[in-house]
């Protein structure tokens, strides 16, 4: 484990008390969806807003959102596009209330994924997956051994689109389209999140206060648990070497800058 770059995250290094990082297991539903398709990878990055880009996003073959949990507004479809096959979120213990009120939004998808680690929540996860499960909803919850192995291998607890790039780069897909997501303004902060997205994770989450009109602080974003930067240098190197991936506009003229 001593190759693995400097620890960046006030989370205790998970060297500590992960015996073996494991591998991702690909499962044969994911695989049917993602196999030989082009994807868009969709975040909630104010970015977008005006872009127009619904129609293009709504395009490719698969529809993966990041941190959705409400579907997108008539206006917002216009940037984010429509469609949701898959979602990744986190679905810790302030979203899944959010996410169990919106169980019909959820039961559009092929699929979810739990792109986040467990052991903090390990009951509230089982017992709302199971719930999911229940309506035939497809989950997976995708193990802690890799997770904590993947974020070692950055540096850091990684944020849900820098883990959700990687998870479906691990299919067999033709190209990723990569939108939405910003590295909180490339570790500068601010105004990073669309209006309706802010609104859920403030007033619905209590993640951020309504008082901050939209702008997030590295504070308030814990930057002391998921630092920016070994997040945005391991998106550099996967995004030079792997020709599957595809960069949206803020991200060509923003990620290789330093």
């Amino acid at each position: 484990m001593s190759n693995y770059p400097e620890w960046d995250s006030s989370a205790v290094n998970p060297d500590i008390y992960i015996e073996k990082y494991t591998d991702y297991v690909k499962t044969s539903e994911l695989r049917e969806i993602l196999d030989g398709k082009t994807v868009a990878i969709v975040g909630p990055s104010s970015h977008i807003d005006g872009q127009n880009l619904g129609n293009y996003i709504d395009s490719f073959d698969v529809v993966v959102r990041v941190g959705f949990l409400e579907e997108p507004t008539e206006i917002a479809m216009k940037d984010y596009g429509s469609r949701t096959d898959i979602i990744i979120h986190s679905f810790n213990s302030f979203e899944i209330p959010v996410a169990s009120r919106n169980i019909g939004y959820l039961s559009k998808c092929k699929h979810i994924i739990c792109g986040m680690v467990s052991n903090d929540f390990i009951n509230d996860h089982e017992f709302f997956f199971d719930s999911l499960r229940e309506r035939s909803i497809k989950v997976q919850n995708v193990d802690d051994s890799y997770l904590y192995g993947f974020f070692r291998s950055v540096g850091t607890i990684c944020n849900l689109g820098t883990v959700g790039i990687e998870i479906i780069l691990k299919y067999e897909i033709k190209s990723l389209f990569v939108t939405g997501i910003n590295f909180y303004n490339m570790g500068k902060y601010g105004k990073v999140y669309n209006e309706e997205y802010f609104d859920v994770v403030s007033s619905k989450m209590g993640v951020y206060k309504n008082e901050l009109n939209g702008i997030v602080t590295g504070i308030s974003a814990r930057s002391d648990l998921h630092s920016q930067k070994p997040q945005i240098e391991h998106f550099k190197s996967v995004a030079r070497s792997d020709d599957r991936v595809l960069l949206d506009k803020y991200l060509e003229n923003n990620l290789f800058v330093s």
